[in-house]
């Protein structure tokens, strides 16, 4: 049985997702493709979440814990981009 946090949570991180396209587009920020990435990792990561209660529960389980560990590698990332770009902020 899908959990109702879990469907909440897909909701709110794909409000997000499109707030921060419009971020984006708003302001042209340099560093769009990181965070896009990110977002998308964590959406893909919440999905599966949901996906592993019906089929394939090892293999989405483990999908879903990788998304999450390369949007969080992905964010790091683009923390020593933005700190390269300012050194002393």
């Amino acid at each position: 049985m899908v959990e109702f946090h879990e469907i909440v949570t897909v909701g709110i991180t794909t409000t997000l997702y499109f707030f921060l396209l419009w971020l984006i587009r708003s302001f042209k920020l340099h560093l769009a493709g990181w965070w896009l990435t990110v977002t998308g990792l964590i959406i893909l990561s919440e999905v599966f979440s949901i996906l592993e209660l019906y089929v394939w529960q090892d293999v989405f389980n483990n999908l879903e814990h990788l998304c999450f560990m390369l949007a969080c590698f992905s964010f790091l990332l683009s923390m020593l981009a933005i700190k390269k770009d300012k050194p002393y902020a």
